[in-house]
């Protein structure tokens, strides 16, 4: 299988995380409001049962992140809420593209989703060949 992840190490990736962190405290329909107030006209992803997942690239692999305003980050969640286009379904899991930008607690923003994380969640450190393991 090459350099791929087994599934122990998929598993116990994607569950739980090395540090718990606190997402947004509130119901969905607050947390839509607050979403559209703090970024305006930005498509917007409700999740709950979330791992924020920072990715270990080589030192040129960095550096190209860095270039294009990207961090090595992305977020794995069990369960959609709401998506504000509807492109993902309730209940589904997502995962992510790479992170834009990140402020506590709760706003995970890529290049074209806020992800408005709910609850509780997780972050926790990966090999960056992980990111490709998930389909």
């Amino acid at each position: 299988m090459g350099n791929m992840m087994d599934l122990n190490d998929l598993g116990d990736l994607l569950s739980g995380g090395d540090r718990v962190l606190d997402g947004i405290q509130t119901t969905s329909d607050d947390a839509c409001a607050l979403a559209g107030k703090k970024f305006p006209g930005k498509p917007y992803c409700l999740v709950e049962d979330w791992v924020l997942i920072d990715l270990t690239p080589s030192p040129s692999q960095l550096i190209a992140f860095k270039a294009k305003s990207f961090s090595p980050t992305f977020l794995y969640a069990r369960h959609v809420i709401l998506d504000s286009k509807g492109r993902f379904q309730y209940g589904n899991w997502v995962r992510s593209t790479f992170e834009f930008y990140f402020e506590e607690p709760g706003w995970f923003l890529t290049k074209n989703t806020l992800y408005v994380l709910l609850g509780k969640g997780g972050r926790k450190t990966g090999p960056l060949s992980f990111y490709m393991d998930i389909h």
